[in-house]
């Protein structure tokens, strides 16, 4: 009896959809993510972007870093202290897809290091503390 059209042929194999590799350690899965920082520098600043693709763990490393920087020295300008609010929002869903991907497997290169989430690290509780005394001093002087 003949086979219907439809029917794969014995011995087929379907194609597999293409695996995005980690651009830093060549991990599977992975996605295209962007990841965007700020340095406030008083009247100037500097903006930091960090565009490919990346597995879980360099993803993870890549979102830490950027937010803790937008944290610690985001408000350090005039404009800063609009922009760096937003920033944190844009990266958010970023950091969302990289934190579902799967855990990482076949790695050809060294991943990043993950380090302690960014509420963990001295920078932001530095820059917290350094507002806050300056907000308490500029309110100190008005009275």
């Amino acid at each position: 009896m003949a086979q219907p059209v439809n029917a794969p042929q014995p011995g087929y194999q379907p194609a597999t959809a293409p695996t995005l590799r980690c651009d830093v350690c060549g991990a599977y899965p992975a996605k295209k993510v962007f990841f965007v920082s700020f340095v406030g520098l008083a009247i100037a600043h500097i903006q930091r972007s960090t565009r490919g693709t990346y597995c879980r763990s360099c993803g993870t490393a890549l979102a830490r870093d950027h937010t803790a920087r937008n944290l610690a020295v985001g408000w350090w300008s005039i404009v800063g202290w609009l922009v760096t609010p937003f920033l944190l929002l844009i990266n958010l869903p970023n950091r969302i897809r990289i934190h579902n991907l799967a855990e990482p497997q076949g790695q050809t290169a060294p991943r990043l290091p993950v380090g302690r989430p960014a509420l963990l690290r001295v920078g932001p509780w530095l820059a917290f503390v350094i507002l806050g005394a300056l907000v308490f001093f500029l309110v100190s002087l008005g009275r």
